[in-house]
């Protein structure tokens, strides 16, 4: 029973710094410890990120409701539940978790997710640059400046997503985290986990910048597309790698989207090296007629 408590509450911490205190004994830390895995750095106060859980494993199923209700109570009416499959099955949510898990979640059953938060912290707590790395020093790098290796990288992806909930940082300071990172997997994964840890929102831009483009295609599609598509053509940084699913109607509105743009833009071919329905296609007119051959192809 005492487990079962401080895995309830662990899960609803909102800051890092009171985790010693569900434990008294080394021998209680080392148990939750071991029954947490790598649930360990789940941080409620950042949820953002990629989630495979099996719901008849006990961990796994409080962590689901966790996430039920972070969704419907603290973000209600946001979209923060994406490319959800459960029981193999896609289910297409407009808003937020499924509403009906809130006191019934299943007791069986791998669910697999993305939570994107739309909560944005408080500008007046940004972070000085100096700040920045201290505080990169003293939990993630062994010097601010140190770039991860083919070793360390996943333990400090694993320590950036415990300690970021204190981190309270601009899109240009989220960019020099990235850049600390080598492999384009982490550099994504840091991407993601610094999304809801940003003052200005409005300049995600600037991240998706700093990616590459097989960084970007990963970024893009956990994040959700119609985070990034609109940003990037207001702010004319639209050049990247991008994959759309056209059973998703999110997808289908942001291939609109460039659709209209590359129409606009006459002065140059905007699609290059894209596939339609599991073909390559060399050439597209990018005319009014556009998006209705793209509609047409039913393809990624």
């Amino acid at each position: 029973e005492k487990l079962s408590a401080q895995l309830v509450l662990f899960f609803r911490l909102v800051s890092w710094r009171g985790l010693d205190n569900l434990f008294v004994t080394v021998w209680e830390s080392q148990r939750i410890h071991r029954t947490l895995g790598t649930h360990l750095f789940f941080r409620a106060s950042n949820p953002t990120g990629h989630y495979i859980l099996n719901l008849s494993i006990p961990v796994d199923r409080l962590l689901a409701k966790q996430l039920v209700t972070t969704s419907i109570v603290c973000e209600s009416g946001a979209r923060t539940w994406r490319n959800v499959s459960f029981l193999g099955k896609c289910m297409h949510l407009t808003q937020g978790a499924p509403r009906d898990w809130v006191h019934d979640t299943p007791d069986d059953g791998v669910l697999r997710f993305d939570y994107v938060s739309s909560l944005v912290p408080g500008r007046e707590q940004v972070f000085s640059d100096t700040e920045l790395r201290l505080f990169l020093t003293s939990h993630v790098f062994s010097t601010a400046a140190e770039r991860a290796d083919d070793q360390s990288g996943a333990d400090q992806i694993c320590r950036l997503r415990g300690s970021s909930p204190d981190l309270v940082i601009t899109c240009t300071q989220a960019t020099f985290i990235i850049d600390l990172f080598r492999f384009p997997d982490e550099r994504a994964e840091a991407a993601i986990i610094l999304h809801a840890r940003v003052v200005d929102p409005e300049n995600r831009w600037k991240i998706w910048e700093e990616l590459n483009s097989l960084e970007q295609r990963y970024y893009g599609a956990h994040i959700g597309w119609d985070n990034v598509v609109p940003l990037v053509l207001q702010a004319k940084a639209s050049t990247g790698l991008y994959s759309f699913e056209f059973r998703s109607p999110e997808h289908r509105d942001m291939v609109k989207l460039l659709c209209d743009k590359a129409v606009a833009d006459d002065k140059m071919t905007n699609w290059n090296n894209f596939i339609l329905n599991g073909r390559a296609n060399t050439h597209i007119l990018e005319d009014r007629s556009m998006w209705s051959v793209v509609l047409n192809s039913q393809g990624d």
